[in-house]
């Protein structure tokens, strides 16, 4: 048996890398991330095999830590041209708002039907530029050629499309597909009970939410859940502390969305609408970024809804593509 580096290969020595590629190849992310990582830090990236690179870059993006994958990247030395890694980099540049970078990452390679990284960075390449509607279709594309068994992700992906469509009554059917397939995965878990709570259905959100921390409570999706759960059960100190501690890791506009409308709860105006903005320049495209704003509206200038939106519109919506300003 022969090592990735070349070298003769003896099964104890090497058993990690079979265990790390194995759970992530089969979701189980909280394993993979384990292994994988301490074997990272016990022997460096030079002698980290690119198949482990990719398992564990895979690993970190499922569960939205994005940090770290980025950490990850600038260990290895990262060049897209030398390195199959390009989707699911693409993907990590997609979601964390690198949106032209993935773009062009896109364009400049052939792009696989079986590939379901390169089909979700599309869908959210083209969120970014207002196209819902094409993103979604994207989305079932890639469901329709990618499907893999026990796999969460396109389920997730296309789940995620309907909601941001409003169309909920889809968005809950492919959100529980996911969790049905993946029912101990912690990601899925957080994912499925944010969207459960939003929609009221409180007692399995606090259930799935509590039961994805207890599993995996360094998740970045288990940690916006927490938060979540924190700010409906009326706490709201606590939940600006969380997001706080989720945006010293990766700030997002959900996670500053929430903020702000947990600062509003408790008065503080200023700091409300600062995070509001903060989000919509990070993507002023963002639903939970626009909506923040708008709350910002009624709450402090004491707007109805459509004179909040009105305001909203005159200071610089997202149709132009600009972010309000105060």
């Amino acid at each position: 048996m022969v090592a990735p580096n070349g070298g003769e290969k003896q099964p104890k020595e090497w058993a990690w890398l079979a265990l790390g590629v194995e759970a992530a190849r089969r979701n189980d992310h909280v394993r993979a991330i384990n292994v994988l990582q301490q074997r990272l830090s016990e022997v460096g990236s030079e002698h980290f095999p690119e198949i482990a690179v990719k398992a564990l870059l895979v690993s970190y993006i499922a569960v939205e830590d994005f940090r770290r994958a980025y950490v990850l990247l600038e260990a290895i030395g990262y060049d897209p041209l030398e390195t199959d890694l390009w989707p699911k980099v693409a993907l990590l540049y997609a979601v964390t708002g690198r949106v032209q970078e993935a773009d062009a990452l896109i364009k400049s390679h052939p792009v696989t039907e079986d590939s379901v990284s390169v089909f979700e960075a599309m869908a959210v390449v083209a969120e970014a530029k207002g196209l819902f509607k094409e993103s979604l279709e994207i989305r079932k594309r890639s469901y329709n050629t990618t499907i893999e068994e026990g796999h969460a992700a396109p389920d997730l992906y296309l789940a995620n499309g309907y909601d941001r469509l409003l169309r909920f009554s889809d968005a809950r059917r492919y959100y529980l597909k996911a969790l049905e397939a993946n029912p101990d995965d912690a990601h899925v878990m957080a994912r499925v009970g944010s969207f459960l709570l939003r929609r009221g259905d409180l007692g399995q959100a606090i259930q799935l939410i509590r039961k994805a921390n207890e599993v995996a409570p360094e998740y970045p999706s288990v940690r916006l859940a927490m938060a979540q759960m924190l700010f409906k059960n009326g706490e709201f100190e606590q939940c600006v502390e969380k997001c706080d501690h989720i945006a010293y890791d990766m700030k997002s506009p959900a996670i500053l969305a929430l903020r702000s409308h947990a600062l509003l709860k408790i008065k503080r105006y200023d700091d409300a609408v600062a995070s509001a903005v903060e989000a919509l320049n990070l993507n002023n495209r963002s639903v939970p970024a626009n909506l923040a704003y708008i709350k910002y509206l009624m709450t402090c200038r004491k707007l109805s809804v459509p004179r909040a939106i009105l305001s909203y519109l005159l200071t610089g919506s997202v149709l132009w593509g600009k972010p309000p300003i105060g």
